[in-house]
């Protein structure tokens, strides 16, 4: 009886763990009208950043820049 309410109280734990964690996959409405206002095309990840592949001029390199904006309060 006492494993069954252990292991009921930690499964209740990581579920809350992981829905505190879990960030919305529609992104930053913020970020997202900054981008669409500077005609910046975006991909959305899974986590909810916003990735941008730049082209380098004259090379055939590529860049990358990923940007997270998850807005922190701090004591209120």
């Amino acid at each position: 009886m006492r494993n069954r309410k252990l292991f009921f109280i930690v499964s209740i734990l990581i579920v809350a763990v992981s829905l505190l964690t879990a960030q919305s996959a529609t992104g930053d409405p913020r970020v997202k009208k900054s981008l669409e206002r500077l005609g910046l095309n975006y991909q959305l990840s899974k986590s909810g950043n916003f990735n941008i592949t730049y082209t380098i001029e004259n090379s055939e390199r590529t860049h990358m820049v990923t940007i997270m904006s998850k807005t922190e309060t701090y004591r209120g």
